[in-house]
């Protein structure tokens, strides 16, 4: 027996001993009992006797009152009731157990006692390393758990005021583990007040339609007559299922569909969803879940009452139908006209039946809307008298929204029901379900987002494959699969495996799992990063390992199929993963090989179209100094040639040219932030006219890290940008005097918050001493999870543990809007502990992008040189894969000509090899060209029978 085990066995032994009287609720599986004081005292599996309990002694149960937490401190049994007090609070609940075979339930006969806001009616903390499952699952609505379904570390229930507490439940219970999931359906199949579905919850995993890969049609461009296309593109990519994304072809909330894309309105989409069922092809809706669009008939031509409302004001005086200015009784303290894409927040107001847009506010006495749009969102401008009512109403994801507690909130999920039986869709994504905190607060979004799938669900015909953008307790019951996250704009394959740890929890809870939004881009001088076939191999490869399925956002449309062989090389390679992957005729040995991060294969087929995996290395470096570059492959394989692709990227203009642009100034006036820094590094940032490079101020950072791992140790100084900088076609340059000791230099450019925050990285290894000019142009890729920053953890291979979200989504989703910068970050990382860091730095500067030419480049491994003789614009790039096989490709992808090498070609030894690039230049190379290599090598192959 474990310390642990033994320690809680003494303590429960204790309980026992101490208490002549438990209250004990018993069934088939397990065993639990409280003391006459309120304390947990046992949970126990059965017959075997198993604790369970982490805690004996803790509070059975608990309030909030008044912003004070009170325990249990007595219970009474009263035939089957608990009656339960909580000290000096005065508030008394009544719980009624019942034990089931599998479970128990727990349930709020009554609450007496003023001011109480939440009940936690059930609070066992169980063991994490017990043999066996225990769970708690929510009965209905009024009931909260924070957990999500499966085995859990806390069997948590509460109620809440603003829901009623009388009538809240729970099942409990306490299961050996291959027992958890037919519990789980037996506690889903004895209520009716919870969303319950064939399709979902503890019966999703034996769906194959749930693990069906879809492809979205974000445009909007699948309607009566391209629906052929897309079915013939589904199928070209082994994909079976299409989502009809909202918003363009219907509107969101009231779902009325573009009669330009289907004439006959609903009677169109229904005659697509049959055609695509004849195909053997299911059909996703995709809505905004509660949220209604700003052209709907629930805001115009009049505008709906029950549309819900930030917060409301008095009209200070009359206006007339053209009055621009809107006055005020009220202040309108933090009220504020910047909205985005995901800001809780308007810039409308609702006065009588019109609706009123403003661009600035006046917090000083007249108080006033100013600058206002009058008649907006198709509403009429009209006269209104004084102290008429002023709602600010609530708006998120460009788009309003019902007030929760409305019959409108009820309307929108009848009308996403109707659509969904009336055209005979399979699929729902309840997209911006994220967003439900907007409705009354973090704290109650588990309840409106789960209300809204309630409403739903219990409308819908036939049983729905439910996918979600969030996730929380009850959406269980009705979710299909899990796992979805937006497409990245830079690292994707370190994003990808991060996905898929993250994905490893839907196993945990019974739910196949998916590994979209997925998207393949093209060349961009800056972001999104370009997408190349190895992207896929990564993407498919972690699909099998994980078994799960994938879905495609960004480049696969018809159009993109007909334009482009690059798409269709990578559809069919998607094709050949698909099928092997739902053939289930992969081993588990290789399976689990593919789920290792880090590690890359790709999938190949011999001339009898026999399939084997073959893993593959790839080593990538960028030359920035305009003609060569030197440096070392460790090849982990035997001796071979390698592949090669040359990319030409963009340059930029010198940092001394005229059109250049200082955006991190050092002047007298610095106007930079104080440091700040990890704890353990000590730093100082100053103005160092000494070291002036060219004769211009610089400033220097004086850093020692007394404590703080190298790579979590980081020093960072901030500028905020006013104006805000446009950097849309720019690239930044600058100086930097190193010590040569290795630290990672990071400029980071920033949005401001109603843009995401988004950032963009830019790291300078200060491996080198001296002066040294930097150009950064691409954001940080390979490197971009390798350090733990102020606003990110480090997230690199082999590190433990899935960071938040938001941080996830902040390093690789968020697109930089380069138009509207408005703060410069410089930090540093990766200091030695113990030693001092002494670098200096010149202002940074925005540069125009330039495009530039790589003339017959060559590559020099151990004394063999390849020559290329082409050209290469930016934007385009070469790949050889055998000596007979060398191909130029233009910026889509598209291939531009066969190229003959000429010389020897380089063959890879095992271990360290010195590989040297370069290519023609001349005086005339002005801005110097730029390149990113990347090299190949292979290692043995992988039955696949």
């Amino acid at each position: 027996m474990s310390g642990t085990l033994l320690l809680t066995a003494l303590l429960i032994q204790t309980a026992l001993s101490a208490q002549d009287d438990l209250f004990i609720i018993e069934n088939r599986f397990m065993r639990y009992g409280v003391t006459a004081e309120g304390q947990n005292a046992v949970l126990t599996g059965l017959p075997e006797e198993q604790n369970v309990l982490a805690s004996p002694g803790s509070a059975c149960a608990s309030i909030k009152k008044g912003g004070e937490y009170y325990p249990a401190s007595q219970v009474v049994k009263n035939g089957t009731d608990w009656h339960i007090s909580f000290g000096a609070s005065g508030a008394e609940a009544v719980l009624r157990p019942l034990a089931e075979e599998y479970f128990f339930t727990m349930e709020v006969i009554s609450l007496c006692g003023e001011g109480v806001d939440t009940l936690t009616f059930v609070d066992i903390p169980v063991l994490e390393d017990s043999p066996l499952a225990a769970c708690t699952l929510a009965l209905n609505l009024k009931t909260n758990v924070p957990e999500l379904p499966g085995p859990m570390s806390t069997l948590t229930a509460t109620a809440y005021k603003r829901f009623g507490f009388q009538g809240a439940k729970a099942a409990v219970f306490s299961v050996p583990r291959e027992r958890l999931r037919e519990t789980m359906q037996k506690v889903v199949l004895c209520s009716d007040d919870i969303p319950r579905s064939a399709w979902g919850g503890p019966w999703a995993l034996d769906v194959p339609a749930n693990y069906g890969s879809y492809l979205i049609d974000i445009d909007g461009k699948l309607t009566e007559e391209t629906a052929d296309a897309w079915i013939q593109l589904a199928q070209n990519m082994g994909v079976g299922q299409i989502d009809f994304h909202m918003g363009k072809t219907l509107r969101f909330g009231d779902l009325v569909p573009d009669l330009r894309a289907y004439p006959c309105g609903l009677d169109s989409v229904k005659a697509v969803v049959e055609k695509m069922h004849a195909a053997g092809i299911l059909a996703g809706l995709h809505t905004y879940a509660f949220y209604i669009a700003k052209d709907s008939g629930w805001v115009s031509p009049k505008p709906d009452p029950r549309l819900a409302v930030a917060r409301t004001f008095t009209l200070a005086k009359a206006v007339d139908a053209a009055a621009d200015i809107i006055p005020l009784v009220e202040a309108p303290d933090g009220l504020s006209p910047v909205t985005g894409f995901q800001v809780r927040n308007s810039d409308t107001v609702r006065l009588g039946d019109e609706l009123i847009t403003f661009s600035g506010v006046c917090t000083e006495p007249t108080f006033a809307l100013t600058g206002c749009r009058r008649g907006a969102w198709g509403t009429t401008a009209a006269s209104h008298e004084t102290n008429t009512q002023i709602d600010h109403l609530k708006e998120c994801f460009g788009l309003f929204l019902p007030d929760g507690e409305s019959e409108l909130f009820v309307e929108v999920a009848a009308r996403t029901a109707e659509v969904f039986n009336y055209c005979g869709f399979d699929m729902v994504y309840l997209d911006a379900l994220d967003g439900s905190d907007i409705l009354a607060g973090g704290e109650y979004a588990w309840y409106y987002a789960a209300k809204f799938v309630v409403e739903l669900n219990k409308r819908l015909m036939r049983p729905a494959l439910f996918e979600m953008s969030t996730f929380m307790h009850h959406l269980w019951f009705a979710r299909s699969r899990m796992g979805a996250w937006d497409v990245p704009a830079r690292a994707p394959q370190r994003f990808i495996d991060i996905h898929a740890a993250a994905n490893t929890e839907s196993a945990r809870m019974f739910m196949p799992s998916n590994l979209g939004w997925w998207g393949v881009f093209g060349w961009s001088p800056v972001q999104p990063e370009r997408s190349f076939p190895e992207d896929i191999d990564y993407l498919c490869t972690r699909s099998i390992g994980h078994n799960s399925s994938l879905s495609f956002l960004v480049g696969f449309t018809p159009e993109d199929w007909t334009r482009s062989s690059y798409i269709r090389r990578l559809g069919a390679k998607i094709k050949q993963y698909e099928e092997r992957r739902l053939s289930g005729r992969v081993p588990e040995e290789v399976r689990a090989t593919m789920r290792i991060p880090g590690d890359a294969f790709e999938l190949i087929e011999d001339s009898d179209g026999q399939q084997s995996l073959r893993q593959v290395e790839r080593f990538r470096h960028i030359i920035d100094d305009g003609h060569s570059s030197v440096w070392t492959i460790n090849n982990p394989f035997s001796a071979q040639m390698p592949r090669i692709r040359i990319e030409a990227l963009m340059s930029a203009s010198d940092y001394d040219a005229p059109e250049a642009e200082s955006i991190g100034a050092f002047t007298e006036q610095c106007g930079f932030s104080e440091v700040s820094s990890q704890s353990g590094v000590m730093a100082a940032f100053s103005l160092t006219p000494d070291l002036g490079k060219n004769g211009l101020l610089c400033a220097s950072f004086i850093v020692e890290n007394t404590s703080a791992e190298d790579e979590l140790a980081w020093v960072q100084v901030s500028k905020t940008l006013s104006p805000p900088g446009d950097l849309s076609r720019s690239a930044l340059g600058l100086w930097v005097h190193g010590d040569g000791q290795g630290s990672v230099l990071n400029i980071q450019l920033k949005n401001p918050p109603h843009k995401n925050n988004a950032f963009s990285d830019h790291y300078i290894t200060v491996d080198f001493t001296g002066w040294r000019y930097c150009l950064l142009v691409e954001p940080e890729s390979d490197r971009i999870s390798h350090y733990g920053w102020p606003y990110s953890q480090r997230q690199s291979p082999g590190t433990e543990g899935i960071p938040p979200f938001h941080e996830i989504m902040g390093n690789y989703h968020f697109w930089v809007d380069y138009s509207d910068i408005t703060e410069l970050n410089i930090l540093l990382n990766n200091l030695p502990v113990g030693k001092s860091v002494n670098l200096a730095l010149s202002s940074v500067r925005a540069l125009p992008l330039k495009a530039t030419e790589l003339r017959n480049p060559r590559i020099t491994i151990a004394g063999k040189t390849l020559l290329f003789p082409v050209t290469l614009r930016s934007g385009q790039y070469l790949e050889l894969n055998a000596a007979a096989d060398c191909v130029l490709y233009d910026e889509r992808g598209e291939e531009v000509a066969s190229v003959t090498p000429a010389g020897a070609v380089p063959e890879l030894v095992p271990g360290e090899n010195p590989v040297h690039v370069f290519w023609d230049t001349s005086p005339a190379d002005t801005p110097p060209p730029r390149a990113r290599i990347t090299v190949f090598t292979a290692g043995d192959t992988l039955a696949l029978e």
